[in-house]
């Protein structure tokens, strides 16, 4: 095999891969051997149809499967004879190159790839971090009446009640545009009136309705509407009141903390306090992180692959290219302290981290590692953001932080 480099751009080349008539001839036995032992054609016993009758039947089979070797076995060997690390999906015009027996090949593929660098100067960095701001009484009040709420109990209300704020409300509803239906009906839709904002036009139509009222309405959507198809149009909506219930939140005394385990209610106070200026804390700290990367990161001036460029500025539209171009950048510097420092992923941490998304979800842990399985890459893809985050811990460790007040 031989390979032709040809250099475009800092971080992009053109490889132009010749195979010889050997080695396309080596693949074509190989592929034609191997149909002949699996099938059976009449008059002849499995494996022994003859070589000329099994290239005429399978021609088509024969010539896709040794152009698909072809290309995967060149292709990954001149990679490696020009120490080559591409990014993204190489560019191959893989419908015009032609293969045939008793004839060699060629064919061009473009790759890209990130220049070779070095990173240094990465301990000791200097970075700034505010500290946690002490917790505001209306933080703790905003969380109590959350917890009261997360508490509350639903009680039955009498024959004839009429719905009235911060009562739960269930309906049955269907939709309609132009006469015709709009999604599917929805049953026992609950709401929580004047907490819940899940259903703003269902809340305004059931003030001083009963249990078992019938109601139609129409919303006409702004410009502003949450889905964008609906701006400008008007739905009609006929809801059946199938439920009412009565909120009660529980008093606010240490009767609640001690059901959620605290000794009383001054004490919850201070665990909600500890806990919000914990979170403000892990907050600056992951604030400070990143902009040490950063700032790390300035430091270089590398080309970036187009084609990442790209892809990113297609996930995030509303990201400037130079802005898009930083953030690449750090992330490639990032990997590179992390060959550089071998920091590594070990089983305990990634089963840690599984256990931990399993929590969040409040899902069994077999459950979140069989989700994960069943992803394109969803372990390593864990597994790299665990990477990426004891690398930022090691940055940060070794870093000077300085306290801002």
């Amino acid at each position: 095999m031989n390979v032709a480099v040809e250099e475009f751009g800092s971080c992009q080349k053109k490889l132009t891969i010749q195979i010889p008539v050997e080695e396309v001839n080596k693949y074509y036995q190989e592929v034609v051997q191997d149909i002949r032992k699996n099938v059976t054609l009449p008059g002849f016993r499995k494996g022994k149809a003859s070589l000329s009758t099994i290239k005429r039947r399978f021609q088509k089979q024969i010539h896709d499967e040794v152009k698909e070797k072809l290309l995967e076995t060149s292709f990954r060997d001149a990679l490696v004879e020009q120490e080559i690390a591409p990014v993204g999906t190489p560019s191959i015009d893989v419908k015009s190159i032609k293969v045939a027996e008793n004839a060699p090949v060629e064919y061009v593929a473009e790759v890209e790839f990130w220049q070779p660098f070095d990173v240094t100067n990465y301990k000791e960095v200097e970075i700034s971090k505010k500290k946690a701001p002490e917790t505001s009484d209306e933080q703790i009040a905003e969380t109590l009446e959350a917890l009261r709420r997360q508490n509350a109990v639903q009680e039955p209300v009498e024959d004839g009640h009429v719905v009235v704020n911060k009562d739960s409300v269930t309906v049955n509803y269907q939709r309609s545009l132009d006469g015709k239906l709009f999604g599917e009906a929805v049953e026992n839709a609950s709401f929580w009136l004047g907490v819940d904002q899940v259903f703003p036009e269902l809340a305004d139509n059931v003030f001083g309705k009963q249990k078992g009222d019938h109601i139609d309405f129409s919303v006409t959507y702004g410009e502003d509407a949450p889905n964008k198809s609906l701006a400008g149009k008007t739905l009609d909506f006929a809801v059946d009141i199938v439920n009412i219930e009565k909120v009660v939140l529980p008093e606010l005394d240490d009767e609640f903390a001690k059901d959620l385990e605290e000794e009383s209610l001054e004490a919850l106070r201070q665990k909600i306090a500890d806990s919000i200026q914990a979170r403000a804390e892990r907050d600056l700290i992951v604030d400070a992180k990143n902009r040490l990367l950063m700032k790390i990161s300035e430091q270089y001036d590398f080309e970036v692959p187009p084609s990442l460029v790209s892809d990113q500025k297609k996930a995030t539209p509303d990201k400037e290219d130079g802005e898009i171009v930083k953030m690449l950048r750090a992330g490639a510097v990032l990997s590179k302290i992390q060959q550089q420092e071998t920091i590594e992923v070990t089983d305990a941490e990634l089963e840690e981290a599984i256990t931990s998304l399993a929590m969040q979800q409040r899902l069994p842990v077999a459950t979140m590692k069989s989700y994960l399985a069943s992803q394109p890459d969803g372990i390593e893809r864990l597994r790299s953001d665990i990477r990426e985050s004891k690398t930022l811990d090691f940055l940060y460790e070794n870093a000077k932080v300085v306290e801002e007040d």
